[in-house]
């Protein structure tokens, strides 16, 4: 319900840090449907890109009294899009996702397999249908919900303190020509790290930032390996790579969040800006505020796809409540929550709408002048993504009379009225 989101003040939670360091186990492969008592299992295939949205989701939804299974497929998003789309079903190895019982703190990957043909409940992915294909994808009866705000990043290692940031013109011709842009210090394609341009794999993260540099067609070399799973993959590249002075890649700034340790996040100059901006305010914490309010470029929303009723409505009732629950809408009383979607999103380094200040109606648009229709939670999301008890710039409440007169008290803080 929309009333219990709106807090007198903090509430307690496990350390995001601990869950975002803790690296994930691997157990055995068994069959998805031989899991959770045959019961709320969620087939869901999606960007590479989303994966610690999906595991922190996942944990908790496999804890909950009445649980659930959400089993991921990881792949392009364009090729999720595809599949719930009515067009394909889903078979093979996939990820679920458990809090390790002997510790809280982290989250156990396990794998399940699927044989034969079995259709999908919802995909996600990072783009709307136009940026994939709309003459091959849009579909009447395919409905297409926005979930948080991801951001996009150009990485190299943290060792390597020499290039701080890039220049969409630079991402550009490094990107779109390799070696031959002459950026300096990008001068060899082996270590210039992109996606795979296989046939039928379209990623969102190489589409939003072919959005953000202008670039259309991504220069792919053969003799060099790239990625193949997306994200994961092209972080291991940069952090393996044997030369991290001329290496460089991109990645969604979800999964960057989980890797900072050894990876650093080039701040960006979009085109027509003057100053290049991280996604955060600073290199030290999570706060997403350029990403809040617009500065950085870099970014699209999460998307759900999923298939509707000739009357609009959500076909799959599973489908129905991941949507619910990942747009905080209200639900029955047993399909409740029994934590805030929120600190999902601040653990897995997303923005829920409630803390955006602009939005696109395309991928690469203008921004324009977003007001929340929930209740609005910037400063409660700054403090669960930062680890800061009252962000700067952020006033504590517990209820109205604590605020200026244009704003109202929400999670705890005032916020400006919608």
């Amino acid at each position: 319900m929309v009333s219990s989101r709106i807090r007198a003040g903090l509430i307690g939670t496990v350390s995001a840090l601990a869950l975002m360091t803790s690296p994930p186990a691997r157990a055995q492969v068994g069959d998805c449907f031989f899991q959770n008592g045959g019961k709320n299992i969620i087939i869901m295939p999606g960007s590479t890109s989303l994966v610690p949205v999906v595991r922190f989701l996942g944990a908790k939804l496999a804890k909950m009294s009445n649980p659930y299974l959400l089993v991921y497929f990881k792949m392009a998003s364009c090729d999720a899009m595809a599949r719930v789309n009515g067009t394909e079903y889903m078979s093979g190895t996939a990820e679920f996702y458990k809090e390790d019982p002997n510790d809280p703190t982290k989250i156990i990957t396990d794998s399940c397999t699927i044989s034969g043909r079995v259709p999908i409940d919802l995909a996600v992915g990072d783009t709307f249908f136009e940026t994939c294909d709309a003459t091959r994808y849009r579909n009447p009866l395919l409905g297409d919900f926005q979930g948080p705000q991801q951001a996009f990043v150009f990485i190299t290692q943290r060792s390597f303190a020499y290039t701080t940031y890039i220049t969409a013109e630079e991402g550009r011709d490094v990107f779109g020509c390799g070696a031959k842009g002459q950026v300096p210090p990008y001068f060899e394609d082996s270590f210039i790290y992109s996606y795979s341009s296989a046939p039928g794999l379209t990623y969102g993260a190489q589409l939003i930032i072919g959005k953000a540099i202008n670039l259309i067609s991504f220069y792919n070399d053969s003799s060099v390996p790239k990625s193949h799973l997306g994200d994961d993959d092209e972080a291991d590249a940069v952090v393996a790579s044997i030369m991290p002075d001329k290496t460089i890649g991109y990645i969604s700034a979800e999964v960057y969040d989980q890797r900072r340790d050894v990876l650093k996040a080039l701040a960006f100059r979009g085109m027509g800006q003057t100053f290049a901006y991280l996604p955060d305010s600073n290199s030290s914490t999570r706060d997403k505020r350029n990403v809040r309010d617009g500065h950085y470029t870099a970014q699209a929303p999460m998307h759900m796809w999923a298939a509707l009723n000739p009357d609009g409505s959500v076909a799959d009732p599973l489908a129905r409540k991941v949507i619910d629950w990942m747009q905080g809408n209200p639900v029955a009383p047993e399909d409740q929550l029994p934590f805030d979607i929120n600190d999902v999103y601040a653990q897995a380094g997303v923005v829920p709408k409630c803390a955006m200040k602009v939005s696109r109606a395309v991928d690469g648009g203008p921004f324009l002048p977003y007001v929340s229709e929930k209740p609005p939670c910037g400063c409660y999301f700054e403090a669960k993504a930062s680890g800061k008890a009252v962000p700067f710039g952020c006033v504590q409440c517990t209820d109205n009379t604590g605020c200026s007169a244009k704003q109202i008290c929400s999670y705890g803080f005032c916020e400006l009225a919608w």
